[in-house]
């Protein structure tokens, strides 16, 4: 009887390590998987789904996780992919915040792109954003093209060629000699 409990307590182990392990996992969803569909209010008061977006071409969803301390430092480097693409490539935020904590978290903050709520997290979770920030490139036809677990200059370099070439422009210049050198979230 020992040992049959004995082996319960170790299965009853390895399926909790293996689910923390899968839960903190920072592997991105593959490139060509459907991303999910979804209608969800945002704070240019609009209801967004997945085509009214990628009707024009490409997305960029941000992932944001309201109170991530790596998220906060860097939201200026986000805002600044989004003021320097807007008008030529689609780049909005998802997030756990909704309509009602957004406006705190707006004025600490102040973003120029909208802001989509999914506090329970389902836009979230089906784009694969594990971690904070997160950046997922979804193609018109609703397929995922890329995605940015994390944040760094480089990483910020990859996407905003990424968001050139969306747009068909040449790559901004952005400043992002401020952010880490090494991946970093949340």
């Amino acid at each position: 009887m020992k040992t049959l409990h004995h082996f319960a307590w170790v299965g009853a182990l390895g399926a909790a390590v293996l689910l923390t392990a899968a839960c903190s996992s920072t592997e991105p969803v593959a490139a060509g998987a459907a991303a999910p569909k979804f209608s969800l209010a945002a704070s240019d008061g609009k209801t967004h789904t997945l085509e009214s977006l990628t009707a024009s071409g490409p997305v960029f969803f941000y992932g944001i996780k309201d109170g991530c301390p790596v998220n906060a430092k860097a939201e200026d480097f986000y805002d600044q992919l989004a003021k320097a693409y807007a008008g030529k490539a689609t780049f909005v935020g998802v997030s756990n915040l909704s309509a009602e904590t957004f406006p705190k978290w707006k004025d600490k903050f102040g973003p120029s792109y909208t802001v989509i709520f999914d506090a329970d997290k389902e836009l979230i979770n089906g784009l694969g954003m594990k971690r904070s920030p997160w950046l997922v490139q979804v193609n018109k036809d609703g397929s995922v093209a890329k995605s940015w677990p994390g944040y760094s200059s480089l990483d910020l370099e990859d996407m905003s060629e990424a968001m050139a070439a969306a747009a068909g422009v040449a790559p901004a210049t952005l400043d992002f000699d401020a952010a880490p050198a090494k991946t970093s979230y949340g």
